[in-house]
């Protein structure tokens, strides 16, 4: 009977750890991810931004075009 109660602990104890090392793994390897997706973000927020001026500047150019007077 000790037997029994002595090996279920030690299963239940052994198969808590190795749920805890799995889920430990995958938030590392999310963090990273996110990060990487972050400088991704930040580049393309770079060239949107590069976009805009000149779609901005090319607007105002063809608005003195055409309505000056």
């Amino acid at each position: 009977m000790r037997f029994l109660i002595v090996l279920s602990v030690l299963f239940s104890s052994y198969t808590l750890s190795a749920k805890d090392l799995s889920i430990s793994t995958v938030k590392y390897s999310t963090g990273t991810e996110i990060t990487a997706s972050s400088q991704m973000d930040k580049k393309k927020q770079r060239r949107n931004k590069r976009m805009n001026k000149k779609r901005k500047k090319a607007c105002n150019n063809w608005s003195k075009r055409s309505y000056a007077g």
